[in-house]
């Protein structure tokens, strides 16, 4: 480090720069110096920041500025200056900006959108006109509200003209159309906003009327209610929407509310129409109603407000008060009792006695008294008792500002603020003022005035916008605070750009991008965690605010494996999703590749030049390496030595050089690669300080990092700090001070890092009479000449300065610099840089000047903290002075004052709010201010630690959320959803020393949401979720004999409960009452029946609980004296067990010995309706006993016998005499095993069971893969059980496999069979075996069959392994051959076409080739449709005849199987197949087909239902205005109804006004441009059913333009004019209340749109005000006469005419010049001549 001479200097001049416009363009310059420089760039004397279009960046020593988008009046010098504490330079860089300018500019308004004042009804219309390019895209919005989601179309339209101009036109304004209106501009280059108000005013007449008229009746059992306690403020909210948007009118009691002090009426940001009652008092009690109203009907909601007094009430309330501005105010009241204290309050402030405020106390009396009143005094006061009794009062201050501005007013960023005072005369002068400074209007400040009323607007506010407003009147003010709140609680966005970088050995460089929409003003950071593949857990491992990326090493994980990664972002409102890197990436402290492990390791990562490096890698296994130097290749020999040792290799380069500083060290083995970096440190210079006996030494240097550690040497020996040497450390700083220099101090002083030194060598001179001892930092002198080569000489005093080690002179470019080391009082003279003729003087004087700080310094810190003051002196030794408010600082128990070497310092010990103000650190030369603020320590949140906390409550249980902050006296405010919450009967709030509680009783789900308590300087959110009961209800089942009754608990005794069925309220009745006990509220219906089934809700105010009850009656089986529960039935039988229920929704449960039967393979449980069906299948012996069917509430019980034969086969007859014997053998033996009585069985012996046309031969089968494969056999007797078997192994039904038996016939059918099939097929029947051998071969032809319809086309496909093979088709094994017959080759595809198909086409056909399945064709008659007679509830029978008797058939319903059962009966008669449908439904219609094993005949089943007509929507009434459209809707099913509109029971005439659409079951009649005689009665008609509404037609004569005031002359005409929107619309002028009827004066005239009245030989008392109205609207023009004189002029006259815009008139004033003027006559003329620019003396 030079500190003797290390000045910035220019190591690279900028050039200049040539940038196209709209390119980005960077400037260059290269500073050296020691220490590093400050750089800044200038441009105009202007220092230009970091921000907008301007970058600035460093690399290296390079500082760059880079100016993105340039345009030509960004060309010119730029100036780089540079500064340390040696020295400082600049630079200049020039910036040329050529070429054509590209066509791109932001938007700006050129002329801004005005303000207006309309009457309702008006239309209202701004204009504004725009600049941009490209042109820009405009939207309007009102109040921060896109119109299209607040208006309807018609209300309002956007459009713009050529030149820029854009404009919004309002029709006929509403009073919801007031507000703020804004227009926003943007394009690709930026945006502009301006806005403007709208104030829609009331016409007092129509608005009287229309609230007559638009008054609704309100229903009692409607009215909400609603209790505060007095002195709280009480908020009702109301959720109303339609189009156009509704018109709000509060009302207390029937009299509309007007907003006032304690009255706030607004539209809330949700959207909720609200009315605030602030400071309740016992005469606010009353029914408040919200009324809503537009063009197409109203509404309204009640509630009543009830204000209860406290239990101690105060003798004598609070009067109301009225006084005058500057005046004195007295409120005065009486408490109960004489002791009690009482606290005054102006609404929340509470006010504490002074020169404002006089309190007094005199026996039970409170009095207050209020000084020189002023506007802001207005206000709501309160005389608060300690347990809490409050007495309310208003004052009123008269003055000139009539409507104040609020206290305080609160909106979020991006909101408008509107202030809106009224003041008690027009034109008077007024000021609004921001923090004291006057505002005047912009597009974002709107300044506006009507009449008595101003406004003032902030458009889009920001968080800078917030602070004090005030309005000033003449002597009146009215202030207000305006807090702007920044959005609350917005978690961060997640990063976007996620890379992984895993080329680096052992480490992986994770990068990533901010979100693009991430917000600034929260302060957010970055973390990234890890996790090891195969682990769950995620830990952190970076973290960092600003940083999009981190470098991950091997040795920073705690064990090698593979690891993944991810990135989120985290604020103090949240945390944002987590984005994962794409790659896993293996990492470990040993990292391996390949099976090696190497590590390149340096024994000493710097050295110094002349010094040996050393390098070595250490590989897992033995192998060849090579060394490189910055990519050149080192052999072994002269400076380099390579050695290898097994595994390890190693680097030594000998006499290191400083060239070779940087360098890169590489190795290279197979698979094997890394590299590290050669840092030669130069040898050190030493700097030499000479010092007198006596004087302090001061040894420091700077370092690269604050908390870097340093040793200090002397001549080798380590220092230690002793009396008299101190060692310090102070940021980058590093010192060494010597108080009192020796001798023996002499030496060099060496200050080490681990990476550099740096040397100082020291002599303490014994002779010190040559020596001054005032030391100065080095000085320099710069001056800069026209051309680099010019030689400049330096004097002083008039004296040549000549070089030497003590003084350098510098030349670089054009600048000449003369630098004075250790510069002493001797340097002290005048010095000159002359070059030629020209010269520059300085004057060089050695006073203590204050190196840093540079500028005044702004210190802020806490109570109780210490704060430490300090500035650098120019000189060691240098006195300064300490001073703070301008009086002298003195060292004490609580100030110290230090001086160490150039430093000195003031430290205040354990500060308080008294130390803060203004400190000096004064020199003879210089002086620094310090301005120390001692604030109070922020209040923060102890408790919770974290910002956010998620919070799972149950509803109904106590609520409490508990927070501690650490001031106990500090104020928090509680928010719920970014709303403030306000204390109500089910929200208290608690302060408890430092805590803090939000409790909320009894909690219920709508109570869920983010609730924040928020200080000034800290906040913690509880993110709460409340879980209220399960939504399914509690499900009750009753009985019709039992009475229902419902019990449910509420939280208070008092609570209301509301009894509701399926969302009707219960009332009392005979039959249901309802009772409370004590918390217990109860419903009881005492004979329920069937129809009370359904949904019960016992609701409160804030919970509900719901029951499902079902009520079921007694359920009987039906004629239980006709069924026969005895059934005998014999073996093998089936057995139906059946009866009938009273109802058919029960559930039944059949069981038999009280075991459950369940549906199985033989017992089949049937429900058809009311019918319960039980099925025994094939009835055994042992299936014998008692079944019983429960049916709930009754039951019944069938006793079953099975009796018949159990027939034995033998092997041989058995002989008639054994028979008997024999029979009574195997009859004991079969009851014992049964268990049955002998008297139900009969043992009877029969032949075996033997398989008829069976023989001893087996029967082969070849079949092709796909085919379907049959076996069939018929056996002896029709019971006679069979088993089949493949292989051995038992076949039963699958999905491939269908096993049937009809009679005595044994059918299996296995379809898609494949060569894995093939194998002996055995069908067993106990006593005789049927075998087959069946083989399948593989599939080389495969045919697909179709069945065809006479006269149709039938397609015939076969499918071929060889695409050449060649086929022939065989009909019957006869080729094919005729016109009517085509064959086709595609491909490995046959096809043969039959078109058009006979009768005789039916057969066998086949397509021959190596192997050939035939195709059997049937062709049959279309199908048959049944019907439509069939009626539901009947019964319908399909026949078909098949050509063999025992041919089986199956019956199909669109293409499901039929099973027999009580609805379907399957009959085989013969030749004939029946099905019979019994009690036919809806869903039976379809196609049956009866299929057999080669044809099939299919029918249509059509089912009539009754045809039911009905309105699923019907029409409304439908009011429009004159000229609009009118469309009516109605939903009518079924789809094919035939609809007749009626107009007035007239059937429509449908033509270009009238239009009947239709879409499904929708219909539409709409009626275009309305008249006022399409007022009617509008019927639809089915012929069944008819709906019938109203259509109203209002008119539209709305006048469209106002009239301005005529004045006219005596004796002459004047003509009013005003103009209607409809030409047919009638009008009627009136003067004072009266109608104004044609005549002599009077003609009333009419054109298009234009009405006229013209009156004729006007007299003075023609004067005043006329009124047009129409039947909507009225318009109103002044008429001013004037007096006609006549006379001749003469001396002394005055003579002036003027021409009246609408009349041409003379006036002629004789005046004589010496006679006076009759008073009266003064006047009138005087009035005359001002309006008319004379002046009469």
């Amino acid at each position: 480090m030079d500190v003797f001479g290390g000045a910035p200097r220019v190591l690279g001049y900028p050039r200049p720069l040539v940038a196209q416009p709209g390119t980005d363009a960077t400037l260059r310059c290269q500073i050296g110096g020691d220490p590093r420089p400050d750089v800044v760039w200038e441009r105009k004397n202007v220092q230009i920041s970091s921000e907008g279009r301007y970058r600035l960046s460093e690399e290296g020593k390079a500082y760059l500025l880079t100016i993105t988008a340039v345009t030509a009046e960004d060309a010119g010098q730029y100036i780089c200056k540079a500064r340390n504490k040696v020295g400082e330079t600049c630079a200049a860089a020039t910036l040329k900006v050529e070429g054509q300018q590209l066509s791109s500019e932001r938007p700006r308004f050129l002329i801004k959108p005005l303000s207006l004042r309309v009457d309702r009804g008006e239309d209202a219309a701004f204009s504004c006109k725009i600049w941009g390019t490209p042109t820009p895209e405009v939207e309007w919005e009102k109040d921060g509200k896109k119109l299209g989601d607040i208006f309807e179309n018609s209300h309002f339209s956007v459009n713009s003209q050529e030149g820029g101009w854009f404009q919004l036109k309002v029709y006929r304004t509403r009073m919801p159309d007031k507000g703020v209106y804004t227009c926003k501009a943007v394009n690709c280059n930026g945006e502009a906003l301006a806005g403007a108000v709208l104030l829609v005013e009331l016409v007092p007449e129509r608005e009287d009327s229309k609230s007559a008229k638009d008054d609704l009746p309100v229903s009692p059992s409607k009215v909400k209610k609603f209790a505060v306690a007095e002195g709280k403020h009480a908020k009702f909210r109301c959720l109303v929407t339609g189009k156009p948007k509704p018109e709000i009118v509060w009302k207390k009691d029937g009299v509309a509310l007007d907003p006032g002090r304690r009255h706030l009426v607004f539209e809330d940001r949700e959207g909720y129409y609200t009315l605030k009652v602030l400071y309740c008092k016992s005469q606010d009690t009353g029914l408040y109603v919200c009324a809503a109203s537009n063009a197409l009907g109203n509404t309204l909601s009640a509630v009543h407000l009830t204000v209860k007094g406290a239990s101690v009430r105060f003798r004598r309330q609070l009067k109301d008060v009225e006084v005058s501005e500057r005046d004195v105010a007295v409120l005065e009241c009486e408490v109960p009792d004489e002791s009690l204290p009482a606290a005054w309050y102006l609404e929340d402030q509470r006010l504490m006695p002074g020169q404002k405020y006089g309190m007094e106390e005199k026996g039970n009396r409170r009095r207050l008294t209020i000084r020189d009143v002023g506007t802001d005094d207005d206000g709501v006061y309160l005389c608060e008792m300690p347990d809490g009794a409050k007495s309310i009062a208003e004052l009123t201050v008269k003055g000139t500002i009539v409507k104040k501005l609020p206290r305080k007013l609160e909106v979020l960023e991006g909101e408008n603020a509107a202030f809106c005072v009224e003041v008690e005369h027009e034109d008077m002068e007024v000021h609004w003022f921001k923090d004291g400074l006057k505002l005047h209007e912009t597009h974002h400040t709107i300044l506006k005035s009507f009449g008595k009323t101003h406004m003032l607007v902030f458009v889009n506010v920001s968080h800078q916008d917030s602070g004090v407003v005030t309005f000033v009147a003449g002597r009146s003010t009215t202030t207000s605070r305006l807090k702007v709140k920044a959005t609350r609680h917005c978690p961060p966005i997640c990063p976007g750009n996620i890379k992984m970088d895993v080329d680096r050995p052992n480490s992986a460089l994770l990068t990533w991008s901010p979100a693009p929409n991430s917000q600034t003003t929260t302060r957010s950071m970055f973390v990234v965690e890890r996790q090891e593949v195969g682990s769950l857990e995620w830990q952190r491992c970076f973290a960092s605010e600003s940083a999009t990326s981190a470098e991950v090493s091997g040795d920073s994980m705690p064990c090698e494996g593979d690891y993944r990664f991810r990135v989120c972002s985290i604020n103090k409102y949240g945390r944002s999703g987590h984005v994962e890197f794409p790659n896993v990436v293996h990492l470990g402290k040993h990292w391996r590749r390949i099976q090696l492990m190497y590590a390149l390791c340096k024994t000493r990562n710097q050295v110094t030049q002349g010094e040996e490096a050393h390098f070595s890698i250490e590989l897992s296994i033995p192998m060849a390496g090579t060394w490189f130097l910055n990519s050149s290749q080192l052999q072994n020999g002269g400076r380099f030595s390579v050695r290898q040792s097994d595994a390890r290799h190693t680097l030594v380069i000998q006499e290191t050089r400083a060239a070779e500083d940087g360098a890169e060290i590489t190795f290279i083995a197979n698979g094997v690669r890394d590299s590290a970096l050669l840092n030669v440190r130069p040898i050190l210079d030493q700097y030499t300080l000479v010092v007198d006996r006596g004087e302090t030494i001061v040894l420091y240097c700077e370092l690269s990092h604050r908390f870097a550690d340093v040793s200090w040497f002397k001549d080798g020996e380590e220092l230690r700090a002793m009396d008299g040497l101190n060692i310090q450390s102070d940021a980058n700083m590093r010192r060494v001070v010597i108080h009192e220099a020796e001798e023996g101090h002499s030496g060099v002083y060496t200050c080490k890092t681990a990476q550099d030194a740096i040397e100082f060598k020291v002599e303490v001179a014994v002779d010190d009479l040559h020596k001054s001892s005032m030391e100065l930092d080095p000085v320099v002198l710069v001056c800069h000449v026209s051309r680099e080569d010019a030689d400049v000489i330096w004097f002083k005093n008039g004296s040549e300065v000549q070089p030497d080690e003590h003084v350098t002179v510098q030349a670089e470019g054009t600048m000449r610099r003369l630098i004075i080391r250790s510069a002493t009082t001797t340097d002290a003279g005048s010095y000159t840089c002359q070059a030629g003729s020209n010269s520059m003087e300085f004057t060089v004087n050695p006073p203590v000047m204050i190196v840093e700080p540079k500028d005044d310094i702004v210190v802020d810190s806490i109570i109780s903290q210490d704060v430490h003051l300090q500035c650098e002196l120019s000189r060691s030794n240098g006195r300064v002075r300490w001073s703070k408010d301008g009086h002298d600082v003195e060292e004490g128990d609580n100030i110290q004052l230090v001086a160490e070497g150039p430093y000195r310092r003031l430290t205040v010990l354990s500060c308080t709010a008294e130390d803060s103000g203004e400190y000096v650190c004064e020199t003879d030369g210089d002086s620094v201010f310090f301005q120390l603020n001692i604030t109070e320590p922020p209040v923060c949140f102890t408790y919770p630690t974290e910002p956010e906390v998620q919070l799972t409550h149950t509803a109904s249980e106590r609520l409490e959320l508990c927070c501690e902050i650490s001031k106990a006296d500090a104020t928090v405010v509680w928010y719920r959803d970014g709303l403030e919450v306000e204390e109500t009967s089910n929200l208290v709030l608690e302060v408890d020393g430092a805590k803090r509680r939000l409790v909320i009783p009894v909690p219920t789900p709508d109570d869920t949401g983010e609730y924040v308590c928020d200080t000034e300087d800290d906040s913690v959110a509880f993110q709460v979720t409340i879980t209220g009961r399960s939504n399914v209800p509690e499900k009750l089942k009753c009985s019709t004999d039992k009475p229902v009754v419902l019990e449910v608990e509420v939280s208070r005794p008092n609570a209301e409960v509301k009894w509701l069925v399926e969302g009707r309220e219960i009332g009392d009745s005979s039959n249901v009452t309802k009772t409370e006990d004590g918390l217990i509220r109860r419903l009881t219906i005492h004979c329920p029946s069937p129809d009370d089934s359904g949904r019960y809700t016992c609701e409160a105010v804030d919970d509900r609980i719901d029951f499902q009850v079902k009520v079921s009656g007694i359920i009987q089986p039906q004629y239980k004296s006709d069924i026969n529960t005895h059934v005998t039935s014999t073996l093998s039988d089936d057995v139906v067990l059946e009866c009938e229920l009273s109802r058919p929704s029960v559930a039944t449960k059949w069981y038999k010995d009280s075991n459950r039967i369940e549906n199985d393979e033989r017992f089949c449980i049937e429900e058809d309706g009311a019918f319960r069906s039980l099925i025994i299948l094939c009835a055994e012996l042992g299936d014998s006993g008692e079944y019983f069917l429960d049916a709930l509430d009754d039951s019944i019980s069938f006793q079953v016998t099975v009796e018949g034969e159990y027939f034995i086969s033998l092997p041989r007859p058995v002989p008639d005499f054994l028979g008997g014997v024999v029979q009574s053998i195997f009859a004991r033996i079969l009851c014992k095993k049964k268990k049955k009585r002998r008297s139900n069985l009969t043992v009877c012996f029969r032949a075996p069971v033997r398989i008829i046309g069976n023989s001893s031969d087996v029967d082969f089968q070849d079949m092709a893969a796909g085919d379907e494969l049959i076996l069939a056999c018929e056996v002896s007797r029709p019971n006679a059980q069979v088993q089949w078997y493949c292989n051995d192994q038992l076949l039963s039904a699958d999905s491939r496999v269908y096993i049937e038996s009809y009679g005595t016939l044994r059918k299996i059918i296995i379809s898609d069979i494949q060569p894995s099939d093939s194998g002996k097929y055995v069908c067993d029947a106990g006593d005789d075996k049927m075998v087959s051998i069946v083989r399948v071969q593989g599939k080389r032809v495969e045919d697909i069959v179709l069945i065809g319809y006479e006269a149709e086309s039938v397609t015939l496909t076969s499918y071929v392994s060889k695409d050449s093979a060649l086929v022939r088709w065989l009909k019957d094994w006869t080729p094919v051959d005729g016109e009517r017959f085509k064959s086709l080759m595609d491909g490995h595809k046959r096809t043969l076409i039959i078109d058009p198909l006979r009768r005789s086409d039916a057969g066998e056909y086949t397509c021959d080739s190596d192997i050939s399945n035939p195709a059997v064709l049937w062709i049959r008659e279309p199908d048959t449709t049944i019907g439509p007679n069939l009626k539901v509830n009947g019964m319908v029978t399909l026949c078909c005849e098949v050509a063999k008797p025992k041919a089986d058939v199956q019956w199909l319903q669109n293409g499901k199987e039929i099973v027999p059962s009580r609805r379907f009966t399957i009959r085989a008669d013969g030749v004939e197949r029946s099905l019979t449908i019994h009690r036919l439904s809806r869903d039976d219609a379809g196609e049956y087909v009866c299929e057999s094993k080669d044809d099939r005949t299919a029918a249509v089943l059509t089912v009539e239902m009754p045809r039911v007509v009905e309105f699923l929507t019907e029409l409304h009434n439908t009011t429009v205005l004159e000229g609009e459209d009118a469309t009516f809707k109605c939903v009518v099913s079924p789809e094919d109804v035939r609809l007749v509109w009626l107009m007035d029971n007239e059937p429509v005439a449908f033509g270009e006004r009238f239009e009947a659409l239709r879409n499904g079951l929708c219909h539409t009649l709409v009626i275009h441009k309305c008249h006022m005689l399409d007022c009617s009665r509008i019927t639809v008609n089915t012929q069944v059913l008819e709906t019938v509404h109203l259509l109203n037609v209002l008119p539209l004569d709305v006048q469209r333009c106002r009239m301005d005031t005529v004045n006219a002359e005596e004796f002459e005409e004047a003509t009013l004019q005003t103009e209607i929107s409809l030409e047919t619309g009638e009008v009627q002028w009136m003067r004072q209340g009266v109608v104004i009827q044609p005549g002599p004066r009077y003609t009333l005239a009419q054109s298009g749109r234009t009405r006229t009245l013209t009156i004729h030989n006007l007299t003075l008392s023609d004067r005043g005000t006329y009124r047009c109205e129409t039947l909507h609207d009225r318009t109103q023009v002044k008429l001013n006469v004037e007096p006609h004189y006549h006379g001749s002029p003469a001396e002394g006259q005055i003579s002036h005419k003027t021409a009246h815009p609408c009349f041409k008139t003379e006036y002629q004033w004789s005046v004589p010049s010496k006679c006076k003027v009759p008073l009266a006559l003064s006047m009138y003329c005087y009035s005359w001549c001002s309006s008319h620019f004379l002046s009469m003396k």
